[in-house]
Order: C-alpha cells, then sequence, then structure tokens
C-alpha cells in the first residue's frame, strides 16, 4: 500500500506504532497527501488508485477516520480516469482539494474549497452535513508565459520514469485558493492566487482572514524572508513554522527540475508579532 502509511509517534518522538489507511486488502495503491488532526479528530486527504482496462482510475478523497486506519466517512471525493490511450491530460481534469485547499477548526468544523476556479469554501461539521458556504469575489490570477513554460518542462522532465507518459495541458490561470488554514482562535485564513505572488518587498504573502462562520474580516500580509512558494503553518496562538524551501524540494521529489540557485530546506518557527 506504499506510500499511504502514518508513522505515529509519541511527543517526545518516541515511536508510537504505525497505521495503514482503509483495508490492505483491497490491492491498489494509498496515496496520502495531507492529515490533520484535532481534539481527537482525524481527517485524511488522498487517494485510492486501482488499475482498469488500459486506464487508471484515481478515487480522491477528504475523509474522516478512526484510529485503526479504517475510514468512517468521506466529507469531499472526487473520480478521476487517466485513459491510457488518450494522446494527452489535462491539467485541470485532476484537480482536488488535497493537498492545500481543506483544514479542520477546533470544533471539528472542516473547510474545504472544492472548485479550482472559484473562490468558494464549504464548512462541514464533523459528521459530515454542510453547515454553510462563503465566498469571494475573485478574477482568475493569469499565468505569465514563463511560468507556464516551465510547468511544461516540470511535467516533460518526468517523461523517463512513466512509461504511460503523455503530454500535459496546463489551465491559464493559476488555483483561485492556495491554502487553507484555521488558527487556534477559530479564524480562517486564505491564501488566494494573489496572496502568493507579486508581493511587495519584505512580504512573504498575504492571506483573506475570516471569521468562524465565515465572515470576511481583513486581510493580512506576513512579513517574514522567503520565496511566495515556501509553505507557512500556524502553530499555537503566536507562532508561525515557514518551509523554506518547500515547493522545490516538492519539485524535486516529483523527478522535477529544480532552480538553479535553490537555497536548502530549512524549517524555522517564527514569533507573530502584530
Amino acid at each position: 500500500r506504499f506510500p499511504g502509511r502514518i508513522v505515529k509517534l509519541e511527543t517526545d518522538g518516541t515511536p508510537a506504532g504505525t497505521m495503514l489507511p482503509s483495508d490492505p486488502t483491497d490491492g491498489g495503491m494509498e496515496w496520502l497527501r495531507e492529515a490533520r488532526s484535532r481534539n481527537g479528530l482525524l481527517v485524511l486527504g488522498g487517494s485510492h488508485n486501482r488499475r482498469g482496462d488500459n486506464q487508471r482510475i484515481r478515487q480522491y478523497y477528504i475523509s474522516k477516520f478512526n484510529p485503526d486506519g479504517t475510514e468512517e466517512l468521506t466529507y469531499f471525493e472526487r473520480e478521476v480516469v487517466f485513459d491510457f490511450s488518450a494522446k494527452d491530460f489535462n491539467e485541470v481534469d485532476d484537480d482536488f482539494a488535497a493537498p492545500g485547499r481543506w483544514d479542520i477548526s477546533g470544533d471539528g468544523t472542516i473547510y474545504i474549497a472544492p472548485d479550482r476556479d472559484s473562490y468558494h469554501i464549504d464548512a462541514y461539521s464533523s459528521n459530515g452535513e454542510l453547515q454553510f458556504s462563503f465566498n469571494k469575489e475573485f478574477k482568475t490570477h493569469r499565468r505569465t508565459t514563463q511560468q507556464l513554460d516551465k510547468l511544461k518542462a516540470n511535467h516533460e522532465s518526468r517523461q523517463g520514469r512513466r512509461r504511460w507518459f503523455r503530454p500535459q495541458n496546463f489551465a491559464p490561470g493559476d488555483p483561485a485558493i492556495k491554502l487553507i488554514r484555521v488558527r487556534n482562535d477559530g479564524t480562517v485564513w486564505v491564501l488566494d492566487a494573489y496572496g502568493s505572488s507579486d508581493q511587495r518587498d519584505g512580504v512573504l504573502n498575504s492571506w483573506d482572514v475570516f471569521s468562524a462562520d465565515g465572515n470576511y474580516l481583513r486581510r493580512v500580509e506576513i512579513i517574514a524572508p522567503g520565496r511566495n512558494n515556501d509553505r507557512v503553518f500556524f502553530v499555537g496562538n503566536d507562532r508561525v513554522v515557514i518551509v523554506h524551501g518547500y515547493a522545490d524540494a516538492s519539485a524535486a521529489l516529483m523527478g522535477e527540475e529544480a532552480e538553479d540557485d535553490v537555497a536548502p530546506v530549512e524549517v524555522v518557527c517564527y514569533r507573530i508579532v502584530k
């Protein structure tokens, strides 16, 4: 079931066993992208993958799991079929909210941005009921020719590792929402395509902040060193952890070409000063 395995640790780093999501006897491959756990609620984002007749079926999910690895309920899912006889694939056809476009709050609310090209967020209770939705007017952030060329080059760099390789048609615009983060105070922080690019000097990125019930509050700039595509994690009430070089390391893991001036990956904890 590689690579769908969770290794558990005690708070002091002592190994505490492993967890295999779903039933390993089902066959196929389990692909885990993200995990969230708050107040006993464990939610995983990933996909069940299996082979068909000249095709691959990928069943994406954001689901609640029990500690023993059994899947209890699904909040959001989507099935994607890759036809190996097709001459090419489309980027938008393989889009899903995990990784990045979901999170859970301390009270068990699950926030999910289901659509790639719209600024829309659904809020579910822990038992799977849709509670409410909220959105914001948004104009597509168009990719530059240089960005599209880079995406194409990265995709083609994987060709030697995939016998079923096909050319990819990339969308002219970035996904509307890049990340959702729920803070300890219940506020929902949303990083959109504009907030993760074209920032003024000294600003890492800019976030929209919503109340727990979806009312827009303000836009906040995170002033810190780094690149726009470094990954941000809010920790506790007054800390933020930034993984510098996150995007480049992820690209390298997938066999993509890195920039010439890539620095080593660093995990840095900063104190939030308002």
